[in-house]
């Protein structure tokens, strides 16, 4: 069940367009897109807006940039897992609230990702602190 949950989560969605521009030659399938042989027999809408792109002016050297960009970058499946731990951690009080204020915990808990430094932002700010201690020091 978790390999099912994996494959449709995550390596599914890289052979629909436009993650699947992504895998390979990046260059040939904008080409593709640009010369109306992407989609098959039925439409595609994201290589339609791809399309509608090129047709705008907009460079395919830029798409292909911006497609390489999405490729190189990392991954998570951090946010996925923070829900379904929020989730957790709230289901255990809910005899407790009443449904309105169990939604308002669980968006706040889920989005507080957003409004606080990642461990790696705190991580690197500590450093800093540490560097201006010792260049202080030093004068």
């Amino acid at each position: 069940m978790g390999v099912a949950y994996l494959w449709e989560d995550s390596f599914d969605k890289l052979s629909h367009t436009p993650l699947n521009i992504t895998q390979g030659d990046v260059r040939a399938s904008i080409e593709a897109v640009g010369n109306n042989t992407w989609a098959p027999a039925t439409s595609d809408p994201q290589a339609d807006k791809i399309l509608g792109c090129l047709r705008a002016g907009v460079p395919a050297a830029q798409l292909v940039r911006l497609f390489e960009t999405v490729r190189d970058g990392a991954a998570s499946t951090n946010p996925a897992e923070q829900a379904h731990a929020s989730g957790a951690v709230l289901l255990s009080s809910h005899k407790q609230l009443e449904e309105r204020l169990l939604r308002a915990r669980s968006t706040v808990h889920q989005c507080r990702a957003l409004a606080r430094p990642s461990h790696d932002g705190r991580r690197v700010e500590q450093l800093e602190r540490r560097c201006e201690k010792l260049d202080r020091a030093q004068v």
